[in-house]
């Protein structure tokens, strides 16, 4: 389980917790891919059953699925480009 704790359900500690590793991650891949001068916006965590995340139009998000002890959960990322921030 998560952090070593024994639990049934996501708490409000674990939330967090998740929230935090998916920060890290954001932040390393903002790192990591500087030089294409993307912006990222902060994640969030979404949980509960049949829950619908909701892109605009023009962005098509890559999703990644995982199994977990928990059941099925998936990462979606969405990107567009920013056309003010790219060189002419």
């Amino acid at each position: 389980m998560l952090l070593g704790a024994d639990k049934e359900s996501a708490d409000e500690d674990v939330i967090d917790a998740i929230g935090e590793l998916t920060n890290m991650v954001a932040g390393a891949a903002k790192s990591e891919l500087e030089f294409l001068a993307l912006s990222l916006s902060l994640p969030m965590v979404v949980m509960g059953k049949d829950v619908m995340v909701g892109f605009d139009r023009q962005i098509r998000p890559l999703v990644i699925p995982f199994e977990c002890d928990w059941g099925p959960l998936s990462l979606e990322i969405g990107m567009t480009v920013n056309e003010a921030l790219v060189e002419a």
